[in-house]
Order: C-alpha cells, then structure tokens, then sequence
C-alpha cells in the first residue's frame, strides 16, 4: 500500500522549504503523520506547491548575502522578471515592493554599522536688494522663500533670521543691481536631491515679496545637494566593509580603510613600494586622503636643554598653527617661530614630529600655550587596528597610518567676461567652477592644462576668448600639467586673474 500523503499548513512548507534551502538538500519531506509511513519525497518542489512558494523562499535565500542582494537590486533583465514575480507571490505594490528591497538592504547593513545615505539639500548664499532703504538696516524673516523661474522652480529658503542688519552697498557694477544696498543670508533648498544644485544667478523670484526689497539673487552656486544614495551603491560600501577583513592584505587593507567615514581615498603600501622609507618587510603604510580638524591646545613649560628648541605637539597630524603664547604674550609667525612639518618616514602619522621652532626662544621656565588644529581622522583610523580592536590587530604586523600630502595650488588666469557680466561676477563663478572641479580628484590626480580650461569655458558669465592658464604646486612658477605622486592629492590654493 503506498505510503499516505499528508499536506501541512502554509507555514510548515514555508519552514521545509526554508530548511531545504538552507541545507542544500535534493530532497524536502512534505508529508508526515502519526501512524503513517515515512512519507512521501518530492523532488519537485515548484511544481507540487506552486510558483508563489518557491520564489518566496528564493527571495529568503537570496536576502541573507550580500551578492544576493547586489544581484536583486542589478536592475538585470532577468532579477527584474524574478523581482516581478516575487511581487506578484506577496500581492504587493511597485511602492510596497520598493519599501520591501530597501529594507532588507537596510538590514544587512546594519551588521557592517552602514547606513543608506539620505538625500540632502543644496545650500547657496541669497543677495536681497533694496532701493527703498539706503545705506540703513534691513530684516529678512527665517524662511524667506526664493525660487528659480520656469515651469518647475526650484525652491530655497534662509536658514536663519536677519534682524536691523546694516545694509551692505550700494552695488557699482553695471546691471540691473546698480546702486542698490543689499543684504546677504544663507539658504538651503526646500526640496533635496541633486537638482536642487544650481548655477550662481538664477534664483531670482521672492515668494512672495518682502516689504523693502525689490530683487533678489544667488551669489554662489548651491552645493551639497545629493540625492539618495542608490542600494547598488549602497551594498558596495558595505561588501567593501566585509572584504576589508582581511587585513593580511594590501587589497584587504584598500577595502577596509576605504569604507570608513571621512576616508576619500587611500593608498597602502608595503616594503616593494618607493613611498614605503621606514624598510621593515612587515611594515605596511596606508596613504589616507580625508581631513577631520580639531582644535587642541598644549601647554609646557619650556626648557631649552630638553626641547632643543622647538616644541612638538602633542596630537598629530597637525594641519595648522592658530596662535602661540609665552606667558600672556602672543608670538609672531616668522618672527618669533616657524611652524615645522615633519618630513621624515612618520610624517603624517600619530608618531610624526610638527613641531614649532623658536626664532627667538623663550626664556627656560617659560609657559609656552600653542593653539592648533589637527587632522583626528588619521588618529581614529590608527586606532582602529591597534592592539585594542583585536577583531582588526595583526600580529607581528607594523601598520602606520598617514595624511596623504595635500599639495596646494596656485593658479594665474586671463580670461574676459561676457558682456552682461562683470568682472567679479565673472571671477567669483570661474573660482567656484575650478575649486568643484579639483574636488572631485582623489590620489595621484594628473591636473591638464587644457582640462582646466575647458572647466572655465563653460562657466557662467566667461567669455568666448581663450583663456590662459598656467597652475604650480606653492613655492614653483612656470608650470601647467602637473602629474602628481601617488601619495599627493591637489587643492586650489590661490587663482590670481592677469
């Protein structure tokens, strides 16, 4: 007599076909009973207990890895059929769907401690003018709307409140600004997203009008407007999160400092590389690009036969040097100090030597207060594989990590405004079009010429006549391309128009 075949409830082949998943089985029991035979072995899972079913626990399978996210949210033309069937299996809508794929992701990158990151709103500077107040005071409410025009505007509002101002101006620029005092507020834009970025000049509508002020504009170009960071994007953050386990590697070590935050860029390096000075075969430097300043204040009481004259900061990096004191008296850069970077193989690092050195020493007893900033991002991500984080520790193993060289910029420029512009509207617009464009370079950049060029060719308000460009690291002249090491990354330092 054949063995009696017993269905179990929705939940129970759930749970079996969960477990066949899970075990990798060939075979799923689907048929019990007190008092029967062992029951009867299907093969054919889909087929016995519809399709719904088995996309359902696919769907399971599939959510508990990353690479099964990754090929879920691929937009491929077959997880895309699969993606609507599952939606069809579960009775949902396109909205619930999306909600769905979201928090799974969500979920798995909460094991990596990532978050999907939000949309944002692009910030810009407002000029309100007036004609009816003179050189007086000016008010402009918390939330004074602007917009650009057109059929779909874009809305910004200030973020703060100016109260009985003293009106800035009157404007000498010929346009249609002429004469005017004005005020200037910060504002963000209303909606967020990447659209919310636009050019300086075009946010021009007050909605609705305020008493006094008859025109309105944007001084700047807004910035800082992101929109959602896509689950593809986001499950490639938190893969290279789980690849940078594996520490023993210069790729694992890529991986890993890669997906920390503050981190734009990094480079690690062992003992085959040029830029590796300290020799041991077990040392490994990792270049980091990122800066996170923060203030900190030393005070020693300085004694010359121990210092040497100069005096080291005790936080390292230093990214710079705010004040120096001896006793209550302030001392002078260049006159009574010199702030000195380290240069040798710790350089950059929590075991690097900045330092300032006496010009004219104090007096031994002297309390010496220094007022500095530091890079805190270098001192974070050391920390992270010391001896502490036993989870990230190598043993035997020297990891030091350093701040990239920043290498600053110094740019002369020839270039005509179009007619309707002036020449500072003009200047203000190619600083802010050349500073976005170096932004975007990470280690070793190669700055062109001729890139840069087209970068300030199509900006706002820059004529059609050929501008001249010429750029040099501080302390060179006469250069254009420059081809940069693969520990340097570029910032503009200073644009001088000739």
């Amino acid at each position: 007599m054949a063995d009696t075949v017993i269905l179990r409830t929705f939940t129970q082949v759930q749970e079996a076909l969960y477990t066949y998943f899970q075990s990798n089985n060939q075979k799923v029991l689907l048929a019990s009973g007190a008092g029967t035979g062992p029951g009867d072995l299907l093969d054919d899972v889909a087929t016995e207990f519809g399709n719904g079913i088995y996309i359902i626990l696919t769907f399971l399978q599939e959510i508990k890895s990353i690479a099964g996210l990754q090929r879920l949210t691929s937009g491929d033309s077959g997880e895309a059929a699969f993606l609507a069937a599952l939606q069809a299996a579960l009775g949902y809508t396109s909205a619930q769907m999306t909600a769905l794929l979201q928090q799974v992701c969500t979920d798995k990158g909460t094991d990596y401690d990532k978050t999907i990151n939000p949309a944002t709103q692009g910030t810009l500077n407002l000029e309100f003018y007036t004609a009816t107040f003179g050189s007086g005071t000016g008010s402009i409410p918390q939330g004074t709307t602007a917009q650009t025009a057109g059929l779909t505007p874009i809305q910004y509002k200030t973020m703060i409140a100016v109260n009985n101002a003293p009106l800035l101006g009157p404007v000498t620029t010929p346009g249609p600004y002429f004469g005017m005092y004005f005020i200037d507020v910060a504002s963000q834009a209303v909606n967020a997203g990447s659209a919310s970025n636009v050019p300086v000049g075009v946010v021009n509508q007050l909605i609705p009008p305020i008493s006094g002020f008859t025109s309105v504009t944007n001084t700047t170009a807004s910035a800082g407007g992101l929109n959602q960071e896509t689950l593809p994007a986001f499950l490639a953050r938190v893969q290279a999160s789980e690849k940078g386990r594996d520490l023993g590697t210069l790729g694992g070590l890529e991986s890993f400092f890669g997906s920390q935050d503050g981190v734009e860029d990094n480079l690690p390096v062992d003992a085959t590389s040029s830029l590796m000075t300290r020799g041991d075969e077990n040392q490994v430097d990792v270049w980091i690009m990122g800066v996170n300043d923060q203030p900190a204040t030393d005070v020693v009481t300085y004694t010359a036969a121990l210092m040497g004259g100069s005096v080291i900061m005790n936080n390292q990096p230093v990214t710079s040097v705010t004040s120096v004191l001896v006793g209550a008296v302030t001392q002078v850069l260049g006159v009574d100090y010199t702030f000195a970077k380290d240069i040798g193989g710790f350089s950059g690092s929590v075991r690097g030597v900045d330092s300032i050195v006496w010009i004219n020493q104090p007096a031994d007893a002297s309390v010496v207060t220094i007022n500095y900033f530091y890079n805190s991002l270098i001192s974070q991500l050391q920390n992270l594989i010391s001896i502490t984080n036993p989870d990230n520790y190598l043993l035997n193993n020297d990891i030091l990590v350093r701040q990239a060289v920043q290498v600053l910029i110094n740019m002369a420029i020839h270039v005509v405004p179009q007619a309707n512009y002036s020449a500072t509207q003009m200047q203000a617009n190619v600083i802010a079009s050349v500073e976005a464009y170096f932004a975007q370079f990470l280690l070793a950049p190669q700055l062109f010429q001729n890139n840069v060029i087209d970068v300030i060719d199509a900006t706002t308000g820059v004529g059609h006549s050929e501008p001249f460009v010429t750029f040099a690291p501080v302390g060179q002249t006469g250069a254009s391309d420059q081809l940069l090491g693969a520990n340097q990354w570029a910032t503009v330092n200073q644009i001088t128009f000739i």
